[in-house]
């Protein structure tokens, strides 16, 4: 088997307080006010006591149902490229998160950006590393997305993927089930 290295995205690769689903969710949003609200009632709900999971999942769920019904995964990834393009512009990413990552797949590792954000969302960030040759593109095979999986025509969330559902996707892709 070979061997893994799994990181996370928001605040991981990223620096702290840059969240793509927020920005992602958001950019998309068809109420921007309403979501801005939704978003402070989930903070303070987590602050409050709320089960992280059930708050989160919850708060995905609205944020779904906040963006046009004709919304697509593609147009997810489209938008989560767009907006980590930004993000590397303006240098918002560990620069060691990249080097550690490249370092790691020299050295024959696979590695996995799992994120609680949508699974295409991943996929953006990944193309806009590619893109603005952060990572190179013959390195695109040795990393796997791990990301909540949405049924886009449905707007329903199929995998949530936070806390232990996070090893159980991974298991998954990995064939370790």
């Amino acid at each position: 088997m070979k061997k893994i290295r799994i990181f996370d995205i928001d605040g991981t690769i990223t620096h702290p307080g840059i969240d793509l689903w927020y920005m992602t969710t958001n950019s998309l949003s068809s109420d921007i006010e309403s979501f801005e609200k939704h978003i402070m009632a989930w903070k303070n709900g987590i602050k409050a006591g709320l089960n992280p999971y059930k708050a989160s999942k919850s708060m995905m769920l609205k944020g779904l149902n906040m963006m046009p019904f004709e919304i697509t995964g593609n147009d997810i990834r489209l938008e989560t490229k767009k907006i980590s393009n930004n993000i590397i512009k303006n240098c918002d990413y560990f620069e060691g998160a990249i080097e550690h990552i490249n370092n790691s797949m020299a050295k024959g590792f696979y590695v996995i950006f799992s994120t609680t954000n949508y699974y295409e969302a991943g996929l953006g960030f990944l193309d806009a590393l590619v893109e603005c040759n952060l990572i190179g593109k013959n390195n695109i095979n040795s990393i796997l997305v791990s990301g909540s999986r949405i049924d886009w025509k449905n707007k329903k969330i199929i995998h949530f993927n936070m806390g232990d559902c996070k090893i159980k996707d991974i298991c998954e892709h990995l064939n370790l089930t």
